[in-house]
C-alpha cells in the first residue's frame, strides 16, 4: 500500500514539475509590446524617478520617452499619459476598461475600505453611490436651491477680510478661502455651518483634511512593494493614516449622531432634510442594500473633503498668479466694474458675463491643476492602446501638468496668460482633453458644476471687493506640496484694500 502511495506521489510530482517547466521554460509567456520605458532598478522599478513633485518629474521624463510611458512602480505596472491625444484614447475610446480604481492603502484606511464614491471600484456599489450623490446633492435643481448659501458664505468671507485688513497688514488669504469653501459645503451637506472659523473643531477638520489629501497622493511603499512596505511601514505613512482616520471618524460619528437624534424630532419641528438625513433615510428603508454606516461616512467624507479642499486650493493659486501679474488684475476689475459696477455686489447670475474672469479660472486650472494626476485609474482587462499592450490591473496616471504645459498645444505654456482662453472653445467640462481638471467619462467629477461655480464666485467677490498687493518686503513663494491635490507650500498672505462703498461690506 505504501509503495502505491509513493508511486502516486512520484507521478503527481513529475506532472507538477512538467507543468512548471512548461510555463516558465518550454512555453514562455508571450512578450508584450509595452509602451516606451526608461531603465528600471531591481525591486523598486521606477519609483526613484518620481521625486518630491512626481507630476513635474514625470512631465520632464515624458519629453524623452513620449506622451505614453510604461513604468513599473515596485510591483505595480503603470502607464503615464502626457498628451491630450493620449488622454482621449484612454479616457474616451477605452473609458470603460480604465474606469476602475486601485485599492490603495490610503483609500482603505481613510475611506472605510473604499466605501466612498471617488475610490470605489467599478461596479454596482459605485454606480449606486454616484447616483445618490447626483440625485440628492449635485443636480442643477439642488444647485439653484443652495444658491443663497454660496452668496452668503462669499460675503461672509468678504466681511471677515474687511474686518481684518485695517492698518495695511497682510491678511491670511488661505484661511479665508478655506472658510468660504468649508462653509458652502457643510451647509449644503449638513444644513448648517458645522465648523466656525475660530473653533478648535474647525482647526482640527482643516488639519486632518490637509493631512488626508497629502497621504492620498504621496507614493506609499506598502502600495508598491507590499511584501516589504506593508509590515515595516518604513516611511511612517500608515501610522499617520490611522491617526488621521481616527480623528476624521470621530468627527463623522458626532455629525451622524446629531442627525440620528434629529430624526427623532423631524416630524415635530419640520426640520428640512439635508444630505446626511437622506443617506440615513435610504439606509433605514433598505433602498440600497449595500448602504452601510461606513458607506454613509465614506460618501459624506467625499463630499465634505473634495468640495472644500479643491476649490480653496484653486482660488488661492488664481489670486497668487494675479498678484504676480498686475495687468491681469486690472483687466478683470475693469470687467467687473463694467458688468456690475461698484454700487452692488456680484451675484451668480453675473458670472456668465464675466468672460475674462472665466479665462483666469481656466488658465489657473491649466497651469496649476488641483489634482495633477486626477484620480488614479486601473484597467479591468488586457487591452491594446495606440499599438501597445496594456495588461489588466495596470494603473493609469493622466498627467494634467504635462498636458497643460504641452508646447505642441499651448503657446508660451509656462506663462500665465488668461487671454489665450478668450478666443478658444476649449473649456473645463470634460469634452476638451487639453483641459480636464474635473476628469471626464464615467469617473469624471460629479461635482463639476458646484466646484466651478464656487471658484468663479469666490474669485469674483475677492477682486470686486478689494485691491490686492504684496507687502513691499514680501517675495511670493509659488512652490508646491505634492499630494492628491497640490496646494501652495506657503499659504498666501496679501494686503487687501476695500474698493467698494462701505455699506456693501455689511
Amino acid at each position: 500500500m505504501e509503495s502505491v502511495v509513493n508511486g502516486v506521489s512520484l507521478v503527481l510530482g513529475l506532472v507538477l514539475l512538467f507543468l512548471l517547466i512548461s510555463k516558465f521554460i518550454i512555453l514562455p509567456k508571450k512578450k508584450l509590446n509595452l509602451p516606451p520605458s526608461p531603465p528600471a532598478w531591481p525591486i523598486i522599478g521606477h519609483l526613484h524617478l518620481l521625486g518630491k513633485l512626481p507630476h513635474r518629474s514625470l512631465a520632464q521624463l515624458a519629453q524623452k520617452c513620449g506622451p505614453l510611458m510604461f513604468l513599473r512602480l515596485g510591483s505595480v505596472p503603470t502607464v503615464v499619459v502626457s498628451s491630450a491625444a493620449m488622454a482621449r484614447e484612454f479616457l474616451k475610446t477605452y473609458d470603460q476598461i480604465f474606469a476602475s480604481r486601485p485599492r490603495t492603502l490610503a483609500a482603505k484606511i481613510l475611506l472605510y475600505n473604499c466605501k466612498d464614491v471617488a475610490f470605489a471600484e467599478m461596479g454596482p456599489y459605485w454606480r449606486d453611490m454616484k447616483k445618490i450623490c447626483q440625485l440628492e446633492l449635485l443636480t442643477p435643481k439642488q444647485m439653484e436651491v443652495h444658491k443663497h448659501i454660496r452668496l452668503e458664505e462669499a460675503y461672509c468671507m468678504v466681511k471677515s477680510i474687511r474686518d481684518k485688513c485695517e492698518g495695511g497688514q497682510p491678511v491670511d488669504v488661505h484661511s479665508h478661502v478655506f472658510a468660504l469653501t468649508r462653509g458652502v459645503i457643510t451647509r449644503m451637506v449638513l444644513n448648517k455651518t458645522y465648523f466656525t472659523s475660530e473653533s478648535k473643531e474647525a482647526l482640527q477638520f482643516k488639519e486632518v483634511l490637509t493631512e488626508s489629501f497629502h497621504l492620498h497622493g504621496v507614493p506609499i511603499l506598502g502600495d508598491y512593494i507590499p511584501y516589504i512596505g506593508r509590515w515595516m511601514d518604513i516611511q511612517g505613512y500608515e501610522l499617520r493614516m490611522k491617526a488621521a482616520g481616527k480623528q476624521m471618524d470621530a468627527i463623522l460619528d458626532k455629525i451622524i449622531q446629531e442627525h440620528q437624534d434629529k430624526q427623532l424630532r423631524i416630524s415635530k419641528d419640520q426640520t428640512p432634510l439635508d444630505f446626511i438625513d437622506v443617506l440615513l433615510s435610504l439606509r433605514s428603508k433598505g433602498d440600497y442594500g449595500h448602504l452601510s454606516m461606513d458607506s454613509i461616512k465614506g460618501v459624506a467624507l467625499d463630499m465634505l473633503a473634495a468640495g472644500t479642499e479643491t476649490a480653496a486650493v484653486t482660488i488661492e493659486w488664481a489670486l497668487s498668479e494675479i498678484l504676480l501679474n498686475p495687468s491681469v488684475r486690472k483687466k478683470c476689475q475693469q470687467e467687473l466694474d463694467c458688468v456690475i459696477g461698484r454700487e452692488r455686489k456680484v451675484e451668480e447670475a453675473d458670472l456668465s458675463q464675466l468672460k475674462y474672469l472665466q479665462a483666469i479660472v481656466n488658465e489657473t486650472f491649466r497651469l496649476h491643476p488641483t489634482a495633477p494626476f486626477m484620480m488614479p485609474h486601473e484597467s479591468t482587462q488586457d487591452v491594446q492602446v495606440a499599438g501597445y499592450d496594456i495588461p489588466a490591473k495596470t494603473r493609469l496616471l493622466v498627467n494634467l501638468r504635462a498636458i497643460g504645459t504641452d508646447p505642441s498645444t499651448w503657446e508660451r505654456p509656462l506663462e500665465f496668460c488668461p487671454e489665450r482662453f478668450l478666443n478658444t472653445k476649449i473649456d473645463v467640462r470634460g469634452h476638451d482633453f487639453e483641459l480636464i481638471p474635473f476628469g471626464t467619462g464615467r469617473r469624471g467629477c460629479p461635482g463639476l458644476l458646484l466646484g466651478l461655480t464656487v471658484v468663479q464666485l469666490g474669485l469674483a467677490v475677492l477682486l470686486q471687493s478689494f485691491e490686492w498687493q504684496l507687502s513691499p518686503s514680501q517675495e511670493l513663494d509659488m512652490s508646491e506640496v505634492f499630494g492628491l491635490t497640490v496646494p501652495k507650500s506657503v499659504p498666501l498672505h496679501a494686503i487687501a484694500t476695500p474698493r467698494l462703498p462701505q455699506h456693501l461690506y455689511a
